[in-house]
């Protein structure tokens, strides 16, 4: 062992097998080597399924007494793998077949360096098989169809499972006798390591964690003395790269780290106020991004990790004006994705903002379709001038699903509706009519505008948004499938038009064993944790944590394993609760607020450990906290969803 970790185990073989116990959609396939300095390395790979190097027994005992070791792989690892430079631990899943290739892991230290090559190819494996009663069917115009029931039989590991002992603690007091304390944000894990920001004197930097306090160092001073500024925004993990906006009040620029202070460099190299990456979005190895270089406006952006593979993709609008817009949902969530293809607000000369598609190049950087196609017209320096409308004017809530990206957008006779789009003009289509010929609607001023056709979340197909409901009065959750038939209200708090008596989704956990979790507000109830299987019937309530709706409370939702968790107020504090989307499998785990107001926020699962920021008391202030959850079932594979290629015949 090597410093009390278990990841590096001694050994005296000069080839090796390493199997799981379970298969999955690829296998690690090694192949036998014909130099002795190559291991064999062969085995089934599984999410979060530990593959430790191998040393010989001398450089086992070289290596007991040189201090932290790092880890690194050369070339990168395959898409879809990525190797913890802190544990050694190559995890994940990969997306398709490779041939086979070599690779170098390293083991360093401040002294020295080990390594060992090895032979690794992705292969595709049986993930699972699809049985039926019948071979086919022969239908009758008219008539209803026997149902035909497909059995799927899954050959993927059911996980594991974890029971931690039920407590919480403060990870370390990075800024010890603080009121304030270091104030941690941007909470994002790769492998078993968490990093984030936190404040130390002046600026805020990047710093990294393995749940204990002598593993919780500080990464990097990016920006010293610099008060205000600093890291991190936007952190987005790239297999075992973690790519952030950092810098001072004139040079934000895109930052890469691989955890260690000289793995962590700027990439791109913008100057000026208004130089600030934003909506960082991932497509394989690339990185989209929009950004204004002081020359071109707001336009669309992309780089490969780095200076040199950093482009811009379009000048969108010609000139200084801006051709991407990317507001608040971008930046938050990057932009939607289906396959290769991202999908933005953008406009140029003759149109205003609409939804555009972009491939990475210029030429595939197109129009989807002209949406609000009118225009208007004003004076202005002695003429008239004719300025195209938009018809994604308002926030447009956009989500990917499967291979159809929807959003709300107004076509200039209808208000605010659910649209959808397959990428082409045609196949850009209005799906609800819920507001009819409502222009006051596609207000985005409006006090009511935020809810109409908002998008809240998905559960497989089903897209679940907020809209008016059908009996009259206030937006009302509802349902679709994409289609006009399967789009369904869900919930009907009261017939008024006044903004009490809307129902309005909140904190989103997202697809919790097969059931859509969230909180929402309702006017008998408050703010409570609702649940949904994408009909009436089966949403509801799944607990009402304080009787008082004017106090009830639920924020920094998140869901870990089979377990949804959440900061809640029963009416007496903010405590950390975790459900598993029953009313009595929703309580309760940690009572550790120092304030009644001030609760865990930014929870985030790494590990088996649970993290999150909290205020623990004056002369503490805000720090690093985790806990270590009871039975929870960790790295289970995803549910399956079903579809037909080609679409089944209408009916």
């Amino acid at each position: 062992y090597v410093n009390g970790s278990s990841d590096v185990q001694r050994s005296t073989y000069t080839s090796y097998d390493l199997t799981s116990s379970t298969s999955s959609e690829f296998a690690l396939v090694g192949l036998f080597a014909t130099s002795g300095t190559i291991d064999a390395f062969e085995g089934i790979l599984d999410d979060l399924y530990l593959y430790d190097a191998v040393l010989s027994e001398s450089d086992f005992s070289t290596l007991m007494d040189v201090g932290e070791i790092t880890w690194d792989v050369s070339p990168g690892l395959p898409a879809g793998l990525s190797l913890d430079t802190f544990t050694g631990t190559i995890t994940g899943t990969p997306p398709f077949s490779q041939a086979a290739g070599q690779y170098t892991v390293y083991a360093n230290s401040s002294s020295t360096s080990y390594s060992r090559t090895f032979n690794l190819g992705l292969s595709a494996g049986t993930f699972g098989t699809i049985a039926s009663a019948v071979e086919g069917a022969h239908l009758n115009l008219g008539e209803a169809m026997a149902p035909v029931a497909l059995d799927y039989a899954s050959q993927a590991g059911e996980g594991t499972v974890h029971n931690g002992n039920g407590t919480a603690w403060m990870v370390k007091d990075i800024v010890a006798g603080s009121y304030a304390g270091s104030a941690p944000e941007d909470l994002v894990g790769i492998g078993s390591t968490l990093f984030f920001s936190a404040v130390v004197g002046w600026s805020r930097d990047l710093w990294r964690s393995d749940g204990t306090a002598a593993g919780t160092v500080m990464v990097k001073d990016i920006v010293q003395g610099s008060y205000g500024y600093g890291c991190c925004e936007y952190m987005t993990p790239v297999g075992d790269t973690l790519y952030f906006v950092a810098g001072g009040p004139n040079d934000r620029n895109i930052w890469k780290s691989d955890g260690t202070a000289d793995g962590t460099v700027q990439v791109t190299n913008g100057t000026g106020q208004q130089w600030r990456p934003k909506a960082l979005t991932v497509v394989g190895d690339t990185i989209f991004f929009a950004a204004d270089d002081g020359t071109h406006g707001e336009e669309l952006w992309k780089t490969d990790g780095t200076t040199n593979g950093t482009v811009m993709v379009k000048d969108v609008y010609n000139g200084s004006n801006d051709g991407v817009f990317a507001g608040a949902i971008y930046q938050e969530a990057g932009f939607p994705v289906v396959g290769d293809i991202i999908f933005f607000v953008g406009a140029d000369e003759t149109h205003g903002m609409e939804l555009w598609r972009s491939d990475g190049t210029a030429n595939g950087t197109v129009i989807v379709k002209d949406i609000d196609n009118s225009s208007n017209q004003y004076w202005a320096n002695g003429g008239w001038r004719t300025v195209p409308n938009s018809g994604l004017a308002c926030s447009p809530w956009e989500t990917a699903v499967g291979d159809t990206v929807y959003f709300r957008a107004s076509d200039g006779t209808n208000g605010l509706e659910l649209w959808k789009t397959d990428g082409t003009a045609d196949g850009t289509v209005m799906l609800t009519n819920l507001y009819g010929n409502s222009s006051w609607s596609s207000n985005c001023g409006s006090s009511n505008a935020y809810n109409k056709a908002r998008i809240v979340g998905a559960l497989g197909d089903t897209v679940f948004f907020t809209g008016q409901s059908v009996a009259g009065g206030g937006d009302q959750l509802w349902s679709t499938d994409g289609t006009t038939a399967g789009t369904v209200q869900l919930t009907q708090e009261c017939s008024s038009e006044y903004n009490w008596c809307r129902f309005r989704a909140g904190w989103v956990f997202g697809d919790l064993g097969g059931i859509f979790l969230f909180s929402g507000y309702s006017i008998d109830s408050g703010i409570a944790l609702w649940r949904s299987d994408g009909t009436a019937a089966g949403t509801m309530i799944v607990k009402d944590l304080d009787t008082d709706p004017q106090t009830s409370d639920i924020s920094s939702a998140t869901i870990f394993g089979n377990l949804g968790f959440f900061t809640g107020n029963d009416g007496t504090s903010k405590e950390l609760w975790q459900t598993d989307g029953t009313t009595n499998g929703t309580v309760m785990v940690s009572d550790i607020s120092a304030h009644p107001d001030l609760g865990p926020e930014e929870l985030i699962g790494v590990g088996s450990n649970l993290y999150f920021s909290h205020y623990g008391g004056s002369g503490i202030g805000t720090e690093l906290w985790a806990f270590d959850p009871t039975n929870i079932s960790l790295d289970t594979p995803p549910p399956v969803s079903w579809e037909t290629d080609p679409a089944l015949p209408a009916g």
